[in-house]
């Protein structure tokens, strides 16, 4: 009559064939698994430091805009809450990785802008911390050192950073 009957002796067999195939598929993914997830913790944090960065410095371009063409800073404040939301970006950016230069400059880019070279200079001394040969960081440092009416040292400053300069690009 076309009805299908299962032979029950079959079942363990196939139910255990089964668990051979699930038991060898899990030994294949589970380390890989294993792996992509330990590659995410460890990596986590500097993934999110280089993507607050990237958003901090976006909302810095659309916050400031250039007062002198031949300096980085400071700059005049287009927008406010831009420039908020930007700093907020780059604090994210140093809490998650404290060595990130890029993000501690901009951030006293901004510091600067706002008027506050005491705080842009404390973070440009946790910068070059890290990164003392940083041509950029002493620029940056410069105008630091200018708007606080320290102008021997913007000079200074300014001087070693094109020795600095010269020496890299020779």
């Amino acid at each position: 009559m076309g009805v299908e009957t299962t032979d029950v002796r079959n079942r363990p067999a196939n139910l255990a064939g089964r668990c051979d195939r699930v038991k060898r598929l899990w030994w294949l993914t589970g380390p890989a698994l294993a792996l992509v997830a330990m590659l995410g913790i460890w990596l986590g944090p500097y993934v999110l430091s280089v993507y607050h960065t990237e958003a901090g410095g976006r909302a810095l371009d659309a916050a400031l805009v250039p007062v002198f063409p031949d300096r980085l800073a400071p700059e005049q404040v287009r927008d406010a809450k831009a420039l908020e939301a930007g700093i907020a970006h780059l604090h994210e950016a140093s809490r998650r990785d404290p060595r990130n230069v890029q993000a501690l400059r901009l951030l006293a880019r901004a510091y600067l802008s706002q008027g506050n070279p005491q705080a842009a200079l404390a973070v440009l001394q946790q910068a070059l911390t890290v990164r003392p040969e940083n041509p950029l960081l002493h620029l940056e440092l410069g105008d630091v050192y200018d708007a606080l009416g320290q102008s021997w040292l913007c000079a200074f400053t300014a001087t070693w950073c094109r020795l600095t300069w010269t020496r890299w690009t020779a």
